[in-house]
């Protein structure tokens, strides 16, 4: 592929400087004692369903969302608009808005926790992405998931993120991702899961996959073995760990979540407990995944050590709860979750997995996470894919799905937590509920001993 200067970096350039003029056109629409956020989130993506190694569905998606944040004596609103990037629609769009949010903070009560805007920070970031294009990309993708019953979607464009604020903060960040989300089916309907996803597309790396999940979905074709419930070493891939941080995202490292007693860590925070020293997570966005900036233009630390040796020692703390809890605010988004996180590797190689497990279970996914005790940090879910008995470091067949339930205060401890792999894998978001999302993580594979599965 032509590895200078892309189409799309010309693309978002031209975004950046257009709306740009945009904003300051709506912040000239402000009153002395009013203040006003405007966050911005677009795509132009092409998305390709796939189903029996065919193509049954392609289409493109061209849309954005502008957040307001209006802030006037002591009172703020929020609401949003769709966004086209059609300057004079959007503008003649978001002066209505802005007249009607201004009518509605006058009759709004003070919040305590008010915070005017006050950074007058400025970042932009348009990452450089070798994008093929739609043809050239489904060509370099469907030879590949022949021989065998494929089915997924692939996506692929730029997306956009902006903060701008009336005080002077002006952050741009853009980037290009091109992903496949695929599962290869035998014909007992067992399945095996894969995903890639790249802002340059390589298809020696995608056929890595490819070969990986071909090699498992024969593996797949054994008969399926029931395990009883008790307790397994057990080896989660990079993938199966990847739902492990989703869930622990939720309020695990969020300052208001431990105040308020809602978090999964609370008693690693709050009681003294402490995890695997093997343990170390960072959000981190030098990996350049997703922007740094929050919705009130604030912009975080390049990195924060969230865990430490199994110690608690950063949460995500946000302006607000900052205010309320008395906390120090590393700015923090609103919903204090990580959008960057990095679990950082161990000395696993990855070809002794199978040796070094023994005899366990090796987990391809996890599905259907929750917290069965939130204040115990107990997990539930389901095994799911290519999920298989191994005897004395070898395969040896399937097995049929597992609910597990454990604490992370047992399954991370000093004891249970029997290494991670030398090579973390970088996992994109996936997600495109509503839109395509931006942040991703980086993980390794994890070896855990005595897993508790009870059903």
């Amino acid at each position: 592929m032509n590895k200078g200067r892309s189409p799309a970096l010309d693309i978002m350039s031209k975004r950046e400087l257009d709306f740009t003029v945009f904003a300051n056109d709506v912040f000239a629409e402000l009153r002395k004692d009013e203040e006003l956020s405007l966050s911005m989130n677009a795509e132009d993506s092409t998305f390709v369903r796939f189903n029996g190694a065919k193509i049954r569905q392609a289409g493109t998606v061209e849309q954005g969302n502008l957040a307001f944040h209006f802030l006037k004596n002591g009172r703020s609103v929020e609401a949003s608009i769709p966004f086209s990037f059609d300057l004079e629609k959007d503008r003649a769009k978001s002066v209505g808005l802005l007249h009607s949010l201004r009518e509605m903070a006058e009759n709004l009560p003070e919040d305590p926790y008010f915070s005017p805007l006050q950074s007058k920070t400025f970042s932009s970031a348009n990452n450089d992405c070798q994008l093929p294009k739609s043809s050239d990309l489904i060509d370099l993708i469907l030879p590949h998931l022949q021989g065998g019953d494929a089915a997924g979607l692939m996506s692929s464009g730029p997306l956009f993120r902006a903060c701008f604020t009336s005080r002077g903060a002006r952050h741009w960040f853009a980037t290009g991702i091109s992903s496949v989300d695929y599962s290869f089916y035998t014909k007992e309907h067992k399945a095996v899961k894969g995903s890639y996803a790249s802002p340059s597309f390589n298809e020696a790396e995608f056929k890595a996959k490819i070969e990986d999940s071909k090699q498992k979905l024969a593996m797949l074709a054994r008969p399926s073995r029931e395990i009883p419930r008790g307790k397994y070493r057990t080896y989660f891939t990079p993938a199966a760990i990847t739902e492990m941080l989703h869930i622990l995202s939720w309020g695990g490292f969020s300052g208001n979540a431990i105040e308020s007693g809602v978090s999964p860590l609370r008693k690693l925070a709050k009681d003294g407990k402490l995890l695997s020293s093997k343990l170390n997570i960072t959000e981190d966005f030098s990996l350049g995944l997703a922007p740094r900036f929050n919705s009130r233009g604030e912009l975080m630390p390049e990195k924060v050590e969230l865990i430490s040796e199994g110690k608690l020692k950063n949460l995500l703390v946000s302006e607000k709860t900052s205010k309320e809890y008395k906390l120090v605010s590393n700015n923090a988004s609103a919903s204090e979750s990580p959008s960057s996180l990095v679990l950082k590797g161990g000395t696993l190689a990855e070809k002794d997995i199978l040796k070094t497990l023994g005899t366990g279970l090796y987990l391809g996914n996890l599905h259907y996470l929750n917290y069965s005790d939130v204040q115990e940090g107990r997990i539930t879910g389901m095994t799911r894919y290519a999920c298989f008995w191994v005897e004395n470091g070898e395969i040896v067949s399937p097995i049929k799905d597992l609910r597990f339930d454990d604490s992370v205060y047992n399954f991370l401890s000093e004891k249970q937590l029997l290494g991670l792999t030398q090579n973390p894998e970088i996992i994109l978001s996936e997600s495109t509920y509503e839109a395509r999302q931006v942040g991703g993580l980086r993980t390794p594979g994890m070896l855990i001993d005595d897993f508790t599965y009870t059903l």
